[in-house]
């Protein structure tokens, strides 16, 4: 389980092992594959995360990246929030994307 913190490092969320992605009310918001793939909670795909960190909407246009360390920018390289470990790709996308 991974949680996800907004820009002021306030809990949003969380997303778990099997990459399903819960606000801060537990309630599914969305999932993220095993392929990087992002889907909202009617399972309507709403982009993806590639291996290097970087996050396209549905349109393959680039929304933001995730550091390493689990910092995550938008596209104009702004933090709006991280991920803890172990889930930080698939957490990241699914801050820039479902949140």
């Amino acid at each position: 389980m991974g949680n996800i913190y907004d820009a002021s490092w306030r809990f949003v969320g969380r997303i778990d092992a099997d990459g399903m992605v819960y606000d801060e009310g537990w309630n599914l918001i969305g999932r993220v594959d095993e392929n990087g793939h992002v889907f909202d909670s009617s399972w309507n795909l709403v982009g993806r995360v590639d291996p290097d960190g970087n996050v396209y909407d549905a349109s393959w246009r680039l929304v933001g990246r995730i550091e390493g360390e689990g910092i995550v920018l938008d596209n104009s390289w702004n933090v709006v929030g991280r991920v803890d470990p172990p889930h930080i790709l698939e957490g990241g996308a699914a801050l820039l994307l479902l949140f």
